[in-house]
């Protein structure tokens, strides 16, 4: 839950007054006064406030249905990740996720359905990953998902656990559904995020075939 607006707003409005009447060269039963009635002023405006401000920052970094961040915060974000990768000497991996049925899903059991998949889908993909990882729906039935400092090796297990899990969530919807899964590394293949995502697609399009030539 986004709290820093009200947190904010309310710990500056006490600041403000307290400052203020340290100015104030009137009787103490005066400053008193003055305290309450600037206190009963000003501290529920500065919550209503800081609660708009907290609902639009909300809005500017989180997916509306799923709650994963969205693509405008990604793109926000990804260059000082790479900043910091690189400084740390260290792989970002950016890894792009896909229902491979989903029209079929939004088609046969209804777009409410689909929805509720997403939903799983997304709370899967943050239990799986750690809290130091972003998951993000792209669009559709896309999500992207950006692991700092994970080997190869890693990326893999990743990659295996993130197919079981979706299996798993499916299999309560009543639902069968496949996930194809393709990761790009950062900085070895590229620092660019429109770059890795079209590698991560491309390898992600690949298993997609795949299994289906299987």
């Amino acid at each position: 839950m986004y709290k820093i607006g009200r947190v904010t707003a309310v710990v500056s409005v006490i600041s403000l007054v307290a400052v203020l009447l340290i100015h104030i060269k009137y009787a103490y039963e005066a400053v008193d006064k003055a305290v309450a009635m600037s206190l009963a002023v000003f501290l529920p405006l500065a919550y209503l406030c800081g609660k708009r401000f907290d609902t639009l920052l909300r809005l500017s970094q989180r997916d509306d249905l799923t709650g994963a961040y969205n693509r405008g915060f990604i793109q926000r974000v990804f260059p000082r990740l790479v900043r910091r990768s690189q400084r740390l000497r260290k792989q970002l991996l950016v890894f792009y996720v896909d229902v491979d049925n989903f029209k079929y899903i939004n088609d046969t059991y209804s777009h409410e359905t689909g929805d509720r998949v997403l939903c799983q889908l997304s709370n899967l993909l943050e239990k799986t990953t750690s809290k130091y990882d972003y998951v993000a729906r792209w669009g559709g039935d896309e999500f992207v998902v950006i692991v700092p400092y994970t080997d190869e090796e890693g990326a893999r297990a990743l990659q295996r656990r993130l197919g079981s899990a979706l299996s798993i969530s499916l299999e309560e919807l009543k639902t069968h559904a496949y996930l194809s899964v393709g990761y790009a590394v950062c900085p070895d293949e590229s620092a660019d995020l429109g770059e890795l995502l079209r590698m991560a697609d491309k390898r992600m399009y690949k298993q997609k075939l795949s299994r289906h030539n299987d």
